[in-house]
């Protein structure tokens, strides 16, 4: 896949803020951010973080449930547009601790959407960890 200069200018910028958050040798955290972007390049969309801000754990009718509500922060590639941008989105609902159901809103554009189910899958395996 050829990436325009601004598309590689994007990458690198995207890359730097995302070294920022990360702690260690800046070469190596660097690195780590590269790979997260290549990864959004090649599958539109990458998870750079999930922060779960307050969770509650609820038991009622036989049911147990853990809602939670944090943010998820993702790389996004547009391909038609040949750019890269970074999201920081808000996002809650709730893991089933018996089935392993996760339930997280899911609105706006598809993008929102990929990096959610994949945000999704993370919070999934924190949760049953916990339980």
């Amino acid at each position: 896949m050829k990436l325009s200069k601004r598309a590689r200018r994007e990458m690198m910028e995207i890359a730097h803020k995302i070294a920022k958050t990360l702690e260690g040798d800046y070469a190596v955290r660097l690195k780590m951010a590269l790979k997260i972007v290549w990864k959004a390049i090649k599958e539109e969309s990458a998870i750079v973080g999930v922060k779960i801000k307050r969770q509650k754990e609820w038991k009622n009718y036989g049911k147990y449930r853990m809602y939670y509500q944090g943010e998820v922060t993702y790389v996004v590639f547009h391909d038609t547009l040949n750019c890269l941008y970074m999201h920081t989105k808000n996002m809650n609902g709730y893991v089933d601790m018996q089935t392993g159901y996760v339930d997280v809103n899911k609105y706006g554009p598809s993008y929102n959407i990929e990096a959610l189910k994949k945000a999704t899958q993370f919070v999934k395996t924190q949760f049953v960890k916990i339980a």
